[in-house]
C-alpha cells in the first residue's frame, strides 16, 4: 500500500481509486498491487454500468475500459461519452439519436460529453 499511497494522484492509480469510497475498502478487498487495484476498479465499473457518472466514465476511459462500457451499457449517453473520451467519431451516433426523437437521451448525452 505504500506504493499506492505515494502514487494516488498519478494515473492509473487516481482513476482506479475513483471506484473506491475510502481506504478501508482497499484493505477489505486486500488490494496490495496496481494490478489488483485495476482489476477491482474494472469489476466495480462493470457493476455501475447503466448508472455511470461522468467521473466514472472519465476514470474508465483513463483505465482503457471504453470498449467494455460501449459493449455492456444500455444507455446511449454512456456509450456516446465513452466514444468521445476515446476520441472516436460520434457524429453518426449523434445523428441517430437526434433522429430517434429521444430528447432525454440526447440531453444526457450532451451533458455527459461536456
Amino acid at each position: 500500500l505504500k506504493e499506492l499511497n505515494s502514487n494516488r494522484e498519478k494515473e492509473p492509480y487516481k482513476s482506479a481509486l475513483n471506484f473506491f469510497n475510502d481506504d478501508s475498502e482497499l484493505y477489505k478487498e486486500e488490494i496490495s498491487s496496481l494490478e489488483k487495484l485495476i482489476q477491482e476498479a474494472q469489476k466495480r465499473l462493470e457493476q455501475r454500468i447503466n448508472s455511470l457518472s461522468p467521473d466514472d466514465l472519465r476514470a474508465g476511459s483513463n483505465l482503457g475500459l471504453n470498449d467494455l462500457i460501449q459493449q455492456k451499457s444500455l444507455r446511449e449517453w454512456e456509450k456516446l461519452a465513452s466514444k468521445a473520451l476515446n476520441n472516436q467519431n460520434i457524429s453518426e451516433d449523434l445523428s441517430k439519436l437526434i433522429n430517434s426523437n429521444k430528447l432525454d437521451d440526447l440531453l444526457k448525452s450532451i451533458k455527459f460529453i461536456n
